[in-house]
């Protein structure tokens, strides 16, 4: 015949504390672990959406400032002439002195080629896109 077990009072109430120290470390942890998570998520959000913006920044001012190099480059003298080779040759020069755009051409106000560098067999094609539209109506050049 097996004793019963008897359990008293003393020992009720240590297992009820270590019940309640376990689970008050186990909430601790969760918890941090959880408000831990949130604000690195929410610092990881504000840091990307600054570089974003910075990003943006700097791509805006890139563009402004491609802008204003075809601008100034479209008052060039050398560009106001009939002659292609002159007009080719001056549109080599801008892609030397400048490491914004791979290719140039030249259009007249009737929106056909007159030029490109490198040279690409445009010469004598009609521009009909919306930006080359909106360029005019702009006068950008």
């Amino acid at each position: 015949m097996k004793k019963p077990i008897r359990l008293s009072i003393q020992w009720l109430i240590l297992g009820l504390l270590a019940f309640a120290m376990l689970g008050t470390y186990a909430g601790s942890v969760i918890s941090s672990v959880v408000v831990s998570r949130n604000n690195l998520e929410k610092n990881y959000l504000i840091e990307n959406r600054y570089y974003a913006q910075k990003l943006a920044t700097v791509t805006d001012s890139l563009f402004v400032n491609m802008i204003k190099n075809l601008t100034m480059e479209a008052r060039n003298e050398d560009l106001m002439t009939n002659d292609s080779r002159k007009i080719h040759k001056e549109l080599d020069f801008i892609l030397q002195s400048t490491t914004y755009f791979n290719s140039t051409f030249f259009a007249d106000k009737t929106g056909r080629v007159v030029a490109s560098a490198p040279d690409m067999a445009l010469n004598g094609t009609k521009l009909t896109s919306v930006v080359q539209k909106n360029l005019w109506k702009r006068k950008f050049l």
